[in-house]
C-alpha cells in the first residue's frame, strides 16, 4: 500500500510541474555567470539598507550578452527560481565591461529593498546565501531561459536567536 501510495505522489509532483512550467521541460537552461556588487567579494547584503545594488551578467567567449534580452532579468531565492517564483525586476541595465576582462558584459541594477524578500531576514549575521538571477535570450536567439547564482553574505545586525 505504501509503495503504490508513494508511486501514485511521484507521478502526481511530475505531471503537475510539468503543467506548471512546459517551458522547462521542453527548454534547457542556459548556465551564465553572475557577479553581485562587481569587484566586490565577499558580497555584503545589509538586510535594513536602502539604495541600488548592481549585478553584472558576465559575457564569456559562450555568451554573448547582446543575445540576452536585459528587461527579463530578474532575481529570485533559488529554491523558488523554478518555475518562476517571487523575483525582483530591474530597475535598469548598461552594457560595460565589469570585470576588465575584454568581454562586454550587462550590469543590472535593482532596488535592494525589493531584494529584502528574496533573503531571509531571520538568519544569523554573516549567513552566506545564494541569490540567482533568471532571464531569457531575445526571440531571435531562441528565448531560451538562463540561468546563474552568487553568494551573498546576510548582514543582519538585528538577529535574535531566541524568536
Amino acid at each position: 500500500m505504501g509503495k503504490k501510495l508513494l508511486t501514485s505522489f511521484v507521478i502526481a509532483v511530475v505531471f503537475l510541474l510539468s503543467a506548471i512550467s512546459p517551458a522547462l521541460a521542453n527548454d534547457t537552461v542556459i548556465p551564465v555567470v553572475i557577479d553581485i556588487k562587481p569587484g566586490s567579494d565577499p558580497n555584503p547584503f545589509n538586510v535594513k539598507s536602502k539604495g541600488k545594488i548592481a549585478v553584472a551578467l558576465l559575457g564569456t567567449a559562450e555568451l554573448d550578452v547582446m543575445t540576452v534580452d536585459p528587461e527579463s532579468l530578474v532575481l529570485v531565492n533559488p529554491e523558488y527560481a523554478f518555475p518562476a517564483g517571487p523575483s525582483v525586476s530591474p530597475l535598469r541595465c548598461s552594457l560595460e565591461d565589469s570585470n576588465e576582462d575584454g568581454i562586454l558584459d550587462i550590469v543590472v541594477l535593482y532596488n535592494k529593498e525589493d531584494l529584502r524578500p528574496l533573503t531571509v531576514t531571520k538568519v544569523p549575521h554573516g549567513y552566506e546565501m545564494a541569490i540567482g538571477m533568471r532571464g531569457n535570450l531575445k526571440a531571435e536567439y531562441t528565448r531560451d531561459p538562463i540561468y546563474g547564482e552568487d553568494i551573498i553574505v546576510v548582514l543582519n545586525k538585528m538577529y535574535d536567536e531566541e524568536e
